[in-house]
Parts: C-alpha cells; structure tokens; sequence
C-alpha cells in the first residue's frame, strides 16, 4: 500500500530482550516523555513494567527500536510536539 507517511524499515538484529537493555539508558536519562493523560497509558506503562513477561509485549519493542532509530540517525530533521534528541 502507497502512503504519505515517510515509514523508515527497520531490521531488528538481536532478541527484544537484548534491544531493550540497549535502550535503558535513554529512558533513564529523562529523555523519553509520554503524556500525562491518554487512553492507552495505562496498557502501555503495564507492558513497559512488566516486560519482558508481560503477555503482549509490541508496544514495548516497537518503542524501543523507534529509540534505537533516533539514537542512530541522530538528526533534527523530526521533532515531535517541540522536541527534538538534543532538546532535553
């Protein structure tokens, strides 16, 4: 299917568990906000904490290789709401 939207493919080439751990340090630096308020925070907070033995766990990997994406193509070329990777 044809769309607007510029999807960026991208090749997992470790385990969710292994790519996860890669990414710790950016959430505990502060630098991965989420609102205060929303339909699904609660689902996805419960994924979050309880992954990687969490029932569902998508939600949790694609974030973490979203993160690994802006990690590795370190650019402000994209900002969401304001914020950018080296805003924070």
């Amino acid at each position: 299917t044809n769309s607007d939207l510029p999807v960026v493919e991208i090749v997992p080439h470790s385990g969710k568990l292994a790519r996860f751990y890669q990414i710790v340090p950016i959430i505990e630096s502060g630098k991965v906000f989420l609102p205060h308020q929303a339909v699904w925070l609660s689902d996805f907070e419960y994924e979050v904490l309880m992954f990687p033995e969490a029932r569902h766990d998508d939600q949790v990997d694609s974030t973490v290789q979203y993160l690994q994406w802006v990690r590795k193509t370190n650019t402000n070329a994209f900002r969401i709401r304001g914020f950018t990777p080296d805003s924070v």
